[in-house]
């Protein structure tokens, strides 16, 4: 009778235990320690749940003493997080591997050996793949102007040379090997190197104010580096650097030339 009263008063204060709620308050980040808004919280077999505010936040009410995990879900996808929750998930739920981004961008560029300059725009878009937690591939489409000014060329008309000015209009691939890293929260940095190719579908040369055809069809590309950052998820600010070729036709010898550009962008 005695063993009888013990096990029904230990059932009693389990069956207390398991009445009693704790409020548990985390926060839930993805692996690129972005805040994970707008996800759904539930407490398995439960009726329980909350939704996560802008920075991650969720807090749960009356939650049982006994919680080993919590099941988040976010854009159709869910998953079981131990409590407390790790910080550096192996596995973000809200994982886009491809992103698509457009960009233009302004800056100056200059001739090997010739001490030249000009300036030069682009603008266009691509898609951002990525590899892993640090990684990514990124490819873009763009159009780009270029203008060089005083460029000494020899001119096959009359077998002399001439300072002349050159607008370069291409159609431009670029292709970027590129690593991320959180510096803030919300804040990503990225550094880059990769390589592009282009194709100068139209060209002027001008000399004594006197304009005509450069006869371009030429193609040319070059290695390329990358320093930017990644704000807010969306926001996309970069300093790209392009050292680059274009090829032979009337009026010179193949051009190599550095171009530094500042762009802004948005990434969907």
């Amino acid at each position: 009778m005695k063993r009888l009263y013990i096990m029904l008063l230990a059932t009693l204060c389990t069956a207390g235990v398991m009445a009693q709620g704790q409020r548990l308050k985390q926060r839930i980040i993805d692996r690129d320690y972005y805040p994970m808004d707008s996800a759904t919280v539930t407490v398995k077999g439960t009726n329980i749940s909350t939704v996560t505010d802008r920075k991650g936040n969720f807090v749960l009410e009356d939650v049982p003493v006994i919680l080993d995990s919590i099941e988040v879900t976010k854009n159709g996808k869910s998953k079981t997080l131990p409590i407390p929750i790790e910080i550096t998930m192996t596995e973000a739920l809200n994982d886009r591997y491809v992103a698509w981004y457009v960009k233009a961008a302004g800056g100056f560029t200059s001739v090997y050996g010739e001490g030249v300059g000009g300036s030069t725009f682009y603008a266009g878009g691509g898609m951002d793949v990525r590899l892993g937690r640090h990684g990514a591939y990124q490819m873009g489409l763009y159009y780009n102007y270029r203008k060089l000014g005083d460029v000494y060329t020899y001119y096959y008309d009359d077998y002399n040379y001439y300072g002349m000015d050159f607008d370069f209009h291409s159609v431009e691939i670029p292709i970027l090997f590129a690593n991320k890293f959180r510096m803030a929260n919300r804040v990503i940095m990225q550094i880059g190197l990769g390589a592009f190719v282009n194709y100068t579908f139209n060209a002027k040369a001008t000399m004594d104010g006197v304009s005509e055809s450069a006869n371009p069809n030429a193609f040319g590309g070059g290695p390329l580096v990358d320093f930017g950052w990644e704000i807010r998820r969306h926001w996309l600010v970069n300093f790209t650097g392009r050292f680059g070729w274009i090829e032979s036709n009337d009026y010179f010898d193949g051009i190599s030339y550095m171009d530094w550009s500042l762009s802004f962008g948005y990434k969907f």
